[in-house]
């Protein structure tokens, strides 16, 4: 196929990540879809990156944020509700997309598909300072995207409250911005009738 008509079809088949929906299953939940989620990650990261003066690479972690969830289109999303139910590790979440991934290179430009396919491990993998912070903000703005158009179940409660925790511990830098998440949480707990514990605070 004539490389530019490959990169065309491949903007188009972007478009699917639009019609991958989040939270499904998740009781009083209206959702949103992957598209929606990575780009305000990817705003977060310009806005947090300059508001709280973090030494990243402003670029790449755009990137990162951008195609952090792509394979989705192919591997679809798994639920936060059905990792715990059913027990899904990261290990086996990640190995459950890479088969995806490989097929996204093969639709994608080489040089395109090259370069997503390293943003998206490194972002797996976690190491650089640029993945630790699209990650601890896409947990925060899931959590946010929760909080906006849903609210805390009894059974999920310890789960929900400290679901961003590990990874807000590897980035300090965000601490104030997850600190205001938890008053909003905390807020909605007891709205709801659920206690909120102390220890929800610890990152």
């Amino acid at each position: 196929m004539d490389e530019n008509l490959k990169f065309y079809e491949f903007i188009k088949f972007l478009n699917k990540l639009k019609e991958e929906k989040r939270f499904l299953g998740v009781k009083n939940m209206k959702g949103d879809n992957s598209a929606d989620h990575s780009w305000r990650l990817a705003m977060m990261v310009i806005l947090s990156a300059e508001f709280y003066k973090i030494k990243i690479n402003i670029f790449k972690a755009i990137k990162i944020a951008l195609v952090h969830d792509i394979v989705e289109i192919i591997a679809k999303d798994i639920t936060r509700a059905d990792r715990v139910k059913k027990n899904i590790s990261d290990e086996e979440k990640l190995k459950n997309e890479k088969p995806a991934m490989k097929k996204i290179i093969k639709i994608a430009p080489k040089k395109i598909g090259t370069e997503i396919e390293l943003l998206w491990e490194e972002y797996a993998a976690r190491k650089t300072k640029e993945a630790k912070i699209v990650a601890s903000l896409d947990k925060i703005e899931g959590l946010m995207t929760f909080f906006e158009k849903g609210k805390p179940a009894k059974c999920y409660a310890s789960y929900i409250a400290t679901y961003a925790n590990v990874y807000l511990k590897e980035t300090p830098e965000l601490k104030n911005l997850y600190v205001s998440l938890q008053k909003e949480m905390k807020i909605s707990y007891i709205k709801n009738g659920i206690k909120w514990e102390k220890e929800y605070e610890n990152i």
